[in-house]
């Protein structure tokens, strides 16, 4: 099964747009989930230099920042403050409560890049956070697995059955999809920059793509940074969190 996600599931104005994953612009309903299974929602950013986020809680919430341009301080609850760059990661697991600030370094230029929301397998867990080094910015033609559950090797691990990898295409060669680690799971295909065809499908910048059940699909593009986000649908998750929590109810779509 794939299905495009189109336009309605990207919402805001300005310097985030955020993409709901849950949402079905061909069968709308005002109650549906507004994530899927346990992702919750997807901010792609582009923030000028100099912006300060003022320090602000999240809680229930697993939230990865990836970044493609920019520099960022971060600022915790917990006593920590240390650059996210387009080479360096972090996972910030709110569980119960925590708090933080981020000021887009003015060194760095305009900001851009995803924070990821994933729903965690319970509620008010123990707030922790960590940063990865990559070995280098991009993944050239190749999948590369930056976070995932528990006993997947990824270096980075979130409390839940969820998966995050990424690529940066720079040949018309074809490209399969990662191997998952078990059958049944289901993935979202996000284009951050350029172009891409996924078996005769065509996506640009900010498009993404539900995957389900579909083996042979192929890539191809002369160019694009793409994010696939993997999840467990029949795992166990809280969708109560403050930003990965099910929106439906808080928002008039």
């Amino acid at each position: 099964m794939l299905r495009k996600i189109e336009d309605r599931s990207k919402l805001g104005r300005g310097p985030i747009r955020v993409l709901y994953p849950g949402l079905d612009a061909a069968h709308p309903d005002a109650a549906q989930d507004t994530g899927l299974a346990t992702l919750g929602r997807i901010d792609h950013a582009s923030i000028p230099a100099g912006t300060l986020v003022k320090m602000h809680p999240h809680i229930n919430d697993e939230i990865l920042t990836y970044l493609r341009r920019g520099r960022v301080r971060h600022t915790d609850s917990g006593g920590y403050s240390g650059e996210i760059n387009a080479q360096r990661l972090m996972l910030m697991k709110a569980g119960s409560r925590f708090s933080h600030e981020e000021q887009v370094l003015p060194a760095g230029g305009p900001l851009e890049g995803l924070q990821i929301f994933i729903r965690p397998e319970a509620r008010d867990l123990t707030p922790q956070v960590a940063f990865y080094d990559l070995p280098e910015q991009d993944s050239l033609n190749a999948w590369r697995l930056l976070a995932g559950a528990v006993g997947s090797g990824a270096p980075l691990t979130f409390r839940s059955r969820t998966w995050i990898y990424d690529v940066h295409l720079a040949s018309d060669a074809p490209l399969p999809l990662p191997a998952l680690p078990q059958p049944g799971l289901t993935a979202l295909l996000y284009v951050v920059e350029g172009q891409v065809s996924a078996s005769g499908t065509r996506l640009n910048r900010g498009d993404s793509l539900m995957i389900k059940d579909e083996p042979g699909l192929t890539l191809r593009s002369e160019r694009a940074d793409l994010v696939l986000f993997v999840t467990d649908e029949a795992s166990t998750h809280y969708d109560g969190g403050m930003f990965s929590g099910n929106q439906a109810q808080a928002r008039a779509f």
